[in-house]
């Protein structure tokens, strides 16, 4: 890239920011915090541009004594340089446990993991990862770049159930539910979401099959575009803002004539044949979803948000088994932010398991994450009182 400004013009503007950067500080607080965050983090110096890089530089040594340069990991050694510090950025929607994950293995490994609700954590056995049950649901933490795996403690009955959860981890990646499953997991029926896909597996003897995989973008009622259409869209968008701040009339006239023609240019749609435009998933996207199942016999049936993902559906799998759950890192997905995030976070809410018996009545429970009782009342006013606390701090 070409610069559009002077190397003078550059240093003056960069100069400017600086300066009023500082009386800023001086004049809104009284002085210059010593600590600096770059923005335009792992450039490998201080800006793309090495002209821009050498201006930053000597701005940031002059007015402050830390700056954190990159973006990544959260731990520096001793003999990291002041100016070149990296930091963890993590999001508002990470568990407790995922941060604590994230520095565990940025290598400090005397991390202890947050369990919340100890009587709870007590009925499972945490295979792999980290567990924390709050507010009545579920957090299965994974290991970087790993899974996350638990299984119900001295529960290998299951066989006839009723299943309902809420399935609140992100779009991108894998939160799977095993049922009828054996200690081995060579024998088990599984409910998956998957990158935004929702997926039936079952595993006879160690062999696996998919049995069903519904893209829930399309499930929701959507239609993909055709790549042809995506392109055409974006060059209509390109000649739009062209003309919009073209430098003169002659020059705008002439990016409307070409618009013209781009909105007069076939693009065959999808259900023309043409390929569908599938964009890649934002690791940061967020999944809510509903989920109630009936597996009863050979017999499967899946809701989805109260809509129907599948009917009967034929498992083979005949014996009773365990209840296990999991989280699934499935790699790095978009994300302008934590390029190295490689924890993943699986989210299932309320989830409660009934016995299904012949005459669908009464249902037993199996399991039920639900408080009850005096712990449900304690927990009720204890998030009143919360509330009123939060209303008083915020109108203060």
């Amino acid at each position: 890239d070409f610069p559009v400004e002077s190397y003078q013009a550059m240093k003056d503007r960069v100069t400017n920011d600086y300066t009023m950067l500082q009386d800023t500080y001086l004049g809104e607080i009284g002085y210059i915090p010593e600590v600096h965050v770059l923005m335009h983090a792992n450039t490998g110096k201080f800006g793309n541009n090495d002209d821009v890089s050498n201006v930053n530089e000597q701005w940031i040594r002059k007015l402050f004594k830390l700056n954190f340069n990159r973006e990544g990991d959260c731990r520096n050694i001793r003999n990291s340089s002041v100016y070149d510090l990296t930091r963890m950025e993590p999001k508002s929607y990470w568990p407790a446990n995922h941060l604590l994950m994230r520095i565990k293995y940025d290598g400090i490994p005397d991390i202890m993991f947050e369990p919340g609700d100890k009587k709870q954590h007590q009925e499972w056995d945490v295979v792999k990862g980290a567990a924390e049950f709050r507010d009545e649901s579920i957090i299965l933490t994974t290991m970087p770049k790993e899974t996350g795996l638990m299984k119900l403690k001295n529960r290998s009955d299951f066989y006839n159930i009723h299943l309902t959860t809420g399935i609140k981890g992100n779009q991108y990646g894998t939160q799977r539910i095993y049922l009828r499953a054996d200690d081995s997991l060579s024998n088990y029926v599984a409910i998956c979401f998957q990158n935004n896909h929702f997926i039936v597996e079952e595993c006879v003897k160690g062999v696996l099959k998919k049995l069903t995989d519904i893209d829930l973008f399309e499930f929701d009622g959507e239609k993909y575009r055709s790549i042809e259409e995506d392109k055409k869209e974006i060059a209509i968008k390109e000649r739009e803002i062209f003309s919009r701040y073209a430098p003169s009339t002659l020059s705008a006239q002439k990016q409307l004539k070409i618009l013209e023609k781009e909105w007069e240019r076939p693009a065959l749609s999808v259900e023309e044949g043409a390929e569908a435009y599938i964009p890649v998933l934002s690791y940061h996207a967020r999944l809510n979803r509903g989920l109630e199942l009936w597996l009863k016999d050979d017999k499967l049936t899946v809701y989805i948000d109260g809509k129907s993902a599948a009917v009967n559906l034929e498992v083979q799998g005949r014996k009773p088994g365990g209840l296990l759950l999991e989280a699934d890192w499935r790699g790095y997905g978009y994300s302008q932010t934590n390029l190295a995030d490689d924890v993943y976070d699986g989210v299932f809410a309320g989830l409660k398991v009934d016995g299904l018996v012949s005459d669908n009545k009464d249902l037993p429970v199996l399991y039920d994450v639900h408080y009850t009782g005096f712990e449900r009342f304690k927990r009720q006013l204890n998030h009143k009182w919360e509330a009123v606390l939060d209303w008083i701090l915020a109108t203060i």
